[in-house]
């Protein structure tokens, strides 16, 4: 889905981003907490320290979160000042198949509430269908997704406040 087929539902600015090809090896041994000095990190992590909030669209890959990006948030992560802690955080999901990505969105909100994130709870969106829905350039067709995301971006709008107003922000 691209920016600018989200409905009009909200009054915030949204920058749009994707995640940045990160030259390193996939895995790291887990104890290991020295930040990462790639270029492509540091600049992803103070993305998500600024924002106000961090949305989440993302297929689902064979049940579960794409390895593109877990990897980003375990590399964005290994640091004691987690850029993800108290961070409000909204996902949404397509895939081809019926379920949407429901799967995925699961596993994402374990790996989001393992770092201190304050995912958003409802609504969910699962965008089962997904090839039907969207046109080549990625703009939605379809009124009812429409609907559904603009529903979660006003009640992601209305999460941001509330969880600044919780850390006295």
């Amino acid at each position: 889905m691209t920016a600018a087929s989200a409905p009009p539902a909200t009054t915030a600015q949204v920058a749009v981003h994707r995640i940045p090809h990160l030259k390193a090896p996939p895995h790291e041994h887990p104890g290991h907490r020295r930040p990462v000095r790639q270029p492509a990190v540091a600049g992803l992590r103070k993305r998500i320290r600024q924002a106000d909030g961090v949305l989440i669209a993302t297929p689902e890959y064979n049940f579960s979160i794409p390895g593109g990006l877990k990897n980003a948030i375990d590399w964005v992560s290994r640091v004691d000042d987690q850029p993800f802690a108290l961070k409000p955080v909204a996902m949404l999901s397509a895939s081809p198949g019926p379920v949407g990505g429901a799967r995925m969105q699961y596993d994402l909100r374990k790996v989001m509430l393992f770092l201190n994130a304050a995912p958003l709870v409802k609504p969910e969106v699962f965008i089962g269908g997904a090839g039907t829905r969207f046109d080549a350039d990625g703009r939605c067709t379809d009124d009812s997704t429409r609907h559904v995301v603009g529903a979660q971006l006003l009640a992601f709008e209305q999460w941001i406040a509330a969880v600044g107003r919780m850390r006295g922000s």
